[in-house]
């Protein structure tokens, strides 16, 4: 059978699932020392596919969303005011209108 799957022409990134079986049929064999070889052989196969920036990525998308919120004032002023909901309310409301450009002079 190993030499059938020398032969055979597969693809680079489906070698891995061959290799996942053969390792498993030698666990099933209590062969593990050949069961080691293929595995290891089956989890380098699909380390090769990984994009190995995937952190970088990640740290990338947290610092551009860090970025946005950095420049918001999401702080209200006087704490002390901050479960009186009207004018936490109208606090917002004013503050949203007047970043659009708008008066909200209508709402008091």
């Amino acid at each position: 059978m190993l030499n059938k799957i020398e032969k055979m022409n597969i693809d680079e990134n489906k070698k891995h699932f061959i290799y996942f079986a053969i390792g498993k049929s030698f666990e099933d064999q209590k062969k593990y020392e050949q069961s080691y070889q293929f595995i290891k052989l089956a989890n380098e196969s699909v380390n090769k596919n990984i994009d190995q920036d995937i952190l970088k990525k990640e740290i990338l998308k947290y610092r551009n969303i860090k970025k946005i919120f950095d420049d918001a004032d999401l702080v209200y002023p006087n704490a002390n005011k901050l479960f009186q909901k009207k004018n936490y309310f109208y606090y917002w409301v004013t503050k949203i209108w007047n970043y659009f450009g708008t008066s909200a002079s209508f709402i008091s």
